[in-house]
């Protein structure tokens, strides 16, 4: 949980081993992922009267940061079908674009009854690797919820979701919270240059847009050597 930007400090690399992300890219790479060339200024896409500025398609350095992704808002298509194809393309880009993050990916108990029967046993294997980043929440707890707890107790951990997560029992639960909004298509994963923050108890629709790098004590958006 974050009240402000933070300011850059000279924090340790941490990385996983060869062998962990050996292992993490097998498991999410298992589909072809559709990459399109992005020109390097951005891209922005339309949103009825609003044009929302969307990600530089350049890794930042985010070593010691953790997203809480909420696995079962990526894992659905616009028409409300399910495709865990789409959510291992967003994790899988999420990874590509901030290096040294750590995915915790959160997903609804409901979610394996509802997914193709194709796409189950891969599910499985996701939930059930030696080392995790696929949580199953229990049955009679949402993932947002635990999503939402989980990112509240890690000073740097960020929400990643396009939830807006307004319920009322959600409201104070993402104060201080930084939540990251990913655009989606079939083809394109592009995550926000902006999160949001609720920040103040007083007032907690009040929100503040912080950019992606200055939350992340990233100097600028430009690629890593």
């Amino acid at each position: 949980m974050i009240k402000a930007p933070a300011t850059r400090t000279n924090s340790p690399h941490r990385q996983r081993s060869r062998e962990q992300a050996d292992n993490y890219e097998d498991c999410l790479h298992s589909e072809p992922i559709h990459s399109p060339t992005q020109k390097s200024s951005g891209t922005e896409k339309e949103a009825g009267s609003r044009t929302t500025q969307l990600w530089v398609r350049r890794p930042v350095d985010a070593a010691g940061w953790c997203f809480a992704v909420d696995g079962s808002n990526f894992a659905y298509r616009p028409d409300g079908t399910p495709d865990l194809g789409r959510l291992r393309r967003v994790v899988s880009e999420l990874l590509r674009l901030f290096k040294g993050v750590k995915p915790v990916v959160f997903c609804d108990a409901s979610l394996k009854d509802k997914l193709p029967e194709g796409q189950r046993a891969g599910y499985q294997r996701l939930i059930q690797h030696p080392v995790p980043l696929f949580f199953e929440c229990p049955r009679g707890k949402t993932a947002d919820e635990i999503l939402l707890r989980y990112a509240q107790n890690r000073p740097r951990c960020v929400a990643v979701s396009n939830d807006r997560f307004r319920k009322p029992q959600e409201l104070m639960l993402r104060l201080g919270v930084p939540l990251l909004r990913v655009y989606v298509d079939d083809y394109v994963v592009l995550p926000h240059a902006e999160m949001t923050l609720y920040g103040d108890s007083e007032r907690p629709t009040s929100r503040q847009l912080l950019s992606v790098c200055s939350v992340l004590d990233g100097p600028s958006l430009a690629a890593l050597p």
